[in-house]
């Protein structure tokens, strides 16, 4: 990571104009990944201001906003964006593009929300039909110091299309607890009030050795490759649920997870089919014309038959 500084000009005796250059404290760099709720109009950033100058001419009460970072000085870079929720409808604005159409999406036009976290390094996606009737997909990134920001985006918006608010009771999914006590937590952490558990089925990581010998165990990490990482398909009675480790992920403790939320009525197919290394990959088709795919072992055929009629049937 690159340091940050802090640049004052100072005029010398002769006049001459030079730089200051100052570090910034550790705690001052590390808080410029994080995002930031903003909470009044007076918070908005001027290149944003005309946005809601409308809202607050009519005295509208200031909707639910979010600033993401730039991570300045970071190695990557990345665009700052401001997130607002007004009514039923996402908007998107890029700090560049601030004086042009806003990017947006009714919270009914969206098919798909991806959260993935590893370590502080956090990034969240929105997937569906914008307000010009064209598929698209933005990514937003922060520190995940302020990952409940985004959870709150994505409550919000799963919520909005369940039939049902009625809060049921979170199963704890012993037998999965046993098998992977962080995923049980991920699986039964992420339910929301207004859904109800159908079915669960957890695979775990294979991975393959692509020399002939045996590898001990100390240095195998660095030759296995990953086929497919742990991960769980969880279906509800209002969406689908996918959580899964990061592939990329090499070390043998991974920190981090990736979760998938498609609503039920956005998916417009749903497959299984047979690889050639006798694998299954199901295949989820979305109305916005996006797939979602997802690796088994050939063992688990019969609980992806029943997970496939189950959704057709809901």
């Amino acid at each position: 990571m690159k340091a940050i500084f802090e640049q004052k000009r100072l005029k010398t005796s002769h006049g001459m104009s030079l730089i200051k250059t100052n570090r910034l404290p550790p705690d001052q760099q590390t808080r410029l990944s994080w995002a930031k709720k903003l909470t009044g109009y007076r918070e908005v950033p001027e290149e944003f201001s005309a946005f809601f100058e409308p809202l607050e001419k009519n005295n509208q009460p200031f909707p639910f906003s979010v600033m993401t970072p730039s991570y300045e000085g970071f190695l990557l870079r990345f665009q700052e964006k401001l997130v607002c929720i007004i009514d039923q409808s996402l908007f998107v604005l890029n700090k560049n593009k601030a004086t042009q159409e806003p990017l947006c999406f009714d919270f009914q036009r969206i098919h798909s929300l991806k959260f993935k976290k590893v370590l502080l390094d956090s990034s969240f996606t929105i997937g569906g039909i914008d307000h010009s009737g064209n598929p698209s997909k933005v990514d937003l990134h922060f520190n995940t110091v302020t990952e409940g920001l985004f959870w709150e985006i994505m409550r919000r918006v799963r919520q909005s299309s369940f039939s049902s608010t009625e809060p049921y009771e979170k199963p704890l999914f012993e037998e999965l607890k046993e098998q992977s006590f962080k995923f049980a937590s991920y699986s039964r952490n992420c339910l929301i009030p207004g859904e109800k558990v159908v079915q669960l089925i957890w695979q775990p990581e294979l991975t393959a050795n692509p020399l002939s010998i045996k590898i001990p165990p100390v240095i195998r990490d660095f030759f296995e490759r990953i086929v497919f990482p742990s991960h769980v398909v969880l279906l509800t009675d209002q969406e689908l649920v996918l959580i899964s480790e990061d592939e990329q992920e090499n070390r043998r403790e991974k920190y981090g997870a990736i979760w998938q939320f498609i609503p039920l009525r956005k998916i417009s197919d749903i497959t299984t089919s047979v690889q050639d290394n006798d694998l299954l990959k199901l295949n989820i088709f979305l109305k916005d014309g996006s797939k979602i795919e997802s690796m088994f072992l050939h063992s688990v055929n019969d609980v992806l038959e029943q997970l496939v009629n189950e959704i057709k049937t809901l």
